[in-house]
């Protein structure tokens, strides 16, 4: 008989995450891998361009989905621990894997998190794929169009800082995979993929 566990993952050298944490995991992974093609790009068509606002909008939407999962990231990982490093990890690459995840987590509500800040302060609503307004920030309401666009612009630095961290951190995560599957064969990776 097959189960699927939804509570605390199995300890030992094969232990896995459960079903929750990988849906949200990989989730959460595509929608950034999106909006940083879509970052990266959308600005490539001008501004106001047709395709370059349907990107934003996209990007916008992704975002706030990203936020929105990740927040039920976090809530899953505080009631369910971290599962045990792989037997012989040495302490310096214990300490690596969990500053990145500590990081990863910040970044994954942050990022977004100062994108629906910069999206606040813009005068049109804010749409989740055209389905309905999100709510924006309250504190713009009432000020002057400069203010309004020197804050903007500062969630901007901040989103764009947070975004460049973000793809330096994946590259990072997605070395330390491979290592951990091809070099040091610990088959962690299998920890996060369903069907290894």
């Amino acid at each position: 008989m097959t189960t699927i566990s939804l509570g605390r993952a199995p300890q030992g050298a094969q232990a896995r995450y459960d079903a929750v944490a990988m849906t949200l995991h990989w989730l959460i992974a595509a929608g950034i891998l999106l909006n940083i093609a879509l970052g990266l790009t959308m600005s490539d068509f001008g501004h106001g361009s047709p395709i370059g606002l349907a990107f934003l909008a996209l990007h916008k939407s992704v975002g706030l989905t990203v936020l929105a999962v990740s927040a039920l990231r976090v809530l899953w990982r505080l009631i369910n621990p971290f599962l045990p490093p792989p037997p012989g990890l040495s302490a310096p690459l214990r300490l690596a894997a969990r500053t990145t995840h500590v990081l990863f987590y910040v970044l994954i509500i942050a990022t977004p998190l100062a994108g629906w800040l910069l999206s606040s302060g813009a005068p049109a609503p804010l749409s989740w794929f055209g389905l309905f307004d999100w709510p924006k920030f309250w504190f713009y309401d009432g000020m002057a169009p400069p203010d309004r666009h020197h804050l903007a612009e500062n969630f901007a630095r901040v989103h764009v800082t947070l975004a460049w961290v973000m793809i330096g951190l994946i590259a990072l995560h997605v070395l330390a995979a491979l290592y951990h599957q091809f070099i040091r064969r610990d088959r962690l990776l299998a920890r996060m993929i369903p069907w290894l």
